[in-house]
């Protein structure tokens, strides 16, 4: 079992690599692309770190190799950002242009892989039980994150690169502070629920 399931992660890493990329070659031929402006956006940052970190367990799991307190706490910060990124894009951004020229490459990005990272960690039980000392260590990237995109709004001034309308400092002024603090929370919340589904056993073992 645990190289079935290693085997459907690497497809999963596979998947969202190629979208990625897909996406970005679409942007350059529309004439789009800008290198730090892609890479910059959270949906991009999050599937990438998802590439990276079902690559690692589905290796693991083909080898019979175990996965080690690292990793696992990786998937479990993985999972958490790439199921706000599928909650934001399906609640906030419905309608919204994001970049994504190609269109299936929208539903890997923001549905597709939101969705099987969230299986995977509810239904394969091959992670102990995270400490709760822990969860606050997820915060640090998104923190960061949305620190950088605002200080390069103020940096830039009007018309500055601005990945989602939320975050539009320009538009939205001080409001752009209940947004983030809408997301901070979600965070925290999603945070909670993939921390206390660790000491759910799952359905499937695997190594």
């Amino acid at each position: 079992m645990g190289q079935g399931v290693g085997a459907i992660r690497l497809i999963a890493a596979i998947a969202s690599a190629t979208a990625v990329v897909v996406t970005a070659h679409g942007s350059l031929d529309a004439g789009r692309f800008v290198l730090v402006n892609f890479f910059g956006c959270f949906t991009v940052q999050g599937n990438l770190i998802c590439v990276a970190v079902f690559a690692a367990a589905g290796i693991a799991g083909l080898t019979g190799g175990r996965q080690g307190t690292v990793l696992v706490f990786a998937r479990a910060a993985a999972t958490v950002y790439i199921v706000i990124v599928g909650l934001v894009y399906n609640t906030l951004l419905t309608g919204v242009d994001v970049g994504t020229v190609v269109p299936w490459t929208n539903a890997v990005l923001h549905v597709v892989l939101p969705v099987y990272a969230a299986v995977d960690w509810l239904v394969v039980g091959d992670r102990p039980a995270l400490r709760w000392s822990r969860l606050p260590l997820v915060l640090g990237y998104p923190i960061v994150w949305v620190a950088v995109v605002l200080l390069r709004q103020v940096a830039e001034g009007a018309g500055g690169w601005v990945p989602y309308p939320f975050l539009n400092l320009a538009r939205l002024g001080a409001g752009v502070w209940f947004w983030v603090a809408v997301i901070a929370v979600a965070f925290v919340l999603v945070g909670a629920l993939v921390w206390w589904a660790s000491r759910w056993r799952g359905i499937i073992r695997a190594r």
